[in-house]
């Protein structure tokens, strides 16, 4: 399993610079975040919550839905997790200069929405060319879905 320490270091030293964000033609200063295990963390969290809020319609074999009402993270496979914090990981690790200003758990939310053709995501949050290049960038991932198996966890097929 990759971890969030594995970031490139060139990517970490362009995190700690100063930059101009430019927001809406407004140009405002703008201390870059450092894109850390925290921030990564909210990512995944955002991505975990949204994907139980949309598969609350999938059922597995037995018909039995994904309720976002009775599952939760804890609900959810050892493996599923781990399947889920990799691509999570990926996809922050290759985006991460766009994803630095924007909300982490927001960006996870909007990365599986994006993936799976949801209708929303990054593309219509007034994001312009960076809306664009994260709404390709997800794409090439695929379709991801969560599903209750038969011993009742949450299970991630991507």
């Amino acid at each position: 399993m990759t971890l969030i320490s594995d970031l490139p270091k060139q990517a970490e030293q362009n995190r700690n610079q100063q930059r101009i964000r430019t927001d809406r033609g407004t140009a405002e200063p703008h201390k870059k975040r450092r894109w850390n295990r925290t921030l990564f963390l909210d990512f995944l969290e955002g991505y975990i919550a949204c994907a139980i809020w949309t598969e609350s319609k999938s059922a597995n074999a037995h018909n039995q839905p994904v309720n976002s009402a009775l599952y939760t993270r804890e609900n959810i496979s050892p493996k599923a997790c781990a399947d889920m914090h990799d691509e999570c990981l990926d996809f922050a690790t290759g985006n991460h200069s766009g994803l630095y200003e924007l909300d982490p758990e927001q960006c996870g939310h909007d990365f599986w929405l994006t993936r799976n053709g949801h209708g929303a995501g990054f593309w219509d949050r007034e994001l312009a060319v960076l809306g664009e290049r994260l709404t390709a960038a997800a794409k090439p991932y695929g379709e991801a879905r969560l599903f209750v198996g038969d011993n009742g966890q949450l299970h991630y097929s991507s």
